[in-house]
């Protein structure tokens, strides 16, 4: 195990998994057999960019869109990076964001005693494994930079800064809407709920106001719902007895492509009902954790932060 840490904890071993990772996950996206692994950065990323730089076009601002409008920072910014070759350009970016959040992840404050060069190491690897687990649509889709900034918040937890956690998680979900559920662990402790609320409510009335004065309108909160149309994605655990319907020759349920929402559905009997419910049953979930983590840490009994980890 030593002999392991010294040769694989260290920075120069870590950027190299990094990169090839992604190498790897590029190279895998041209030899699928089925499907287009990073679709989005072609048929929806790529003529969003067009839109706003040809036409002017305000998503999130003054035109309803399904993202909050800060995602167009990543989204034109490729094609400004690289305006022959959009997936390139987005490519690029992604890996230099990548490498820039893991340099804080080992580097930044590692005199503190948590957490320990070995957690550090551990976490910077784990991120490796888990984005090639996934496949390229890890390196694809808008969610790989609001798991970038999320991974900082986690950093800035185990350090003790929980306002910086709460500052970093907010952005993150102006993003992509996610990482408020990252946010709302933040809230346990009586003594921080106030705090973290006022952070969280003022970069995001900040972020409101600059769209404003973009010209922003009722746009800038359409992301809330602009996804209510979807149906049932096949990637849902509850997808899966329409899919098996389907694999098995069932002629009236199985899998179909939302050509307006790019993204495969299951169809059949009781798709709609379960897909307008499902919403509010993980609301439902995440208030019950939220429930049981202020239940563990209102006696002052458990430490926070671990409680914040589960």
């Amino acid at each position: 195990m030593a002999l392991v840490e010294r040769y694989l904890f260290r920075l120069p071993p870590l950027l190299a998994a990094t990169v090839l990772c992604q190498l790897v996950l590029v190279w895998l996206s041209q030899r699928m057999g089925q499907g287009t692994p990073m679709g989005d950065l072609l048929f929806a990323y790529k003529p969003w960019a067009e839109d706003v730089l040809k036409y002017g076009q305000s998503f999130g601002i003054a035109t309803p869109w399904v993202y909050p409008y800060p995602a167009l920072v990543p989204i034109v910014g490729s094609s400004l990076v690289s305006p022959e070759d959009y997936q390139f350009g987005w490519l690029l970016l992604r890996l230099a964001l990548v490498i820039a959040v893991t340099l804080i992840l080992v580097l930044y404050r590692r005199d503190a005693a948590t957490p320990t060069r070995r957690a550090r190491y551990l976490a910077g690897y784990a991120w490796v494994g888990f984005t090639f687990a996934i496949g390229p649509v890890s390196i694809s889709r808008i969610d790989s930079w609001s798991v970038a900034l999320a991974i900082l918040g986690a950093l800035a937890i185990a350090l003790q800064s929980q306002r910086a956690a709460a500052a970093i998680f907010t952005f993150a979900a102006w993003i992509k809407i996610w990482p408020i559920a990252m946010f709302a662990p933040l809230l346990f402790e009586r003594k921080n709920i106030w705090r973290m609320l006022a952070i969280g409510a003022g970069i995001s009335l900040g972020i409101l106001a600059l769209g404003v004065l973009l010209g922003g309108n009722a746009s800038l909160l359409s992301f809330v719902t602009g996804q209510g149309s979807r149906g049932l994605q096949i990637e849902s655990p509850f997808a899966m007895p329409w899919i098996w319907a389907g694999a098995l020759g069932a002629s009236d349920a199985g899998i179909e492509y939302n050509v307006q929402l790019f993204t495969f559905e299951v169809f059949g009997w009781g798709t709609d009902f379960v897909s307008f419910w499902l919403s509010p049953v993980q609301f439902g979930a995440l208030a019950i954790t939220f429930l049981l983590g202020w239940l563990a840490t209102r006696d002052g009994k458990a430490n926070s932060h671990e409680v914040i980890a589960w």
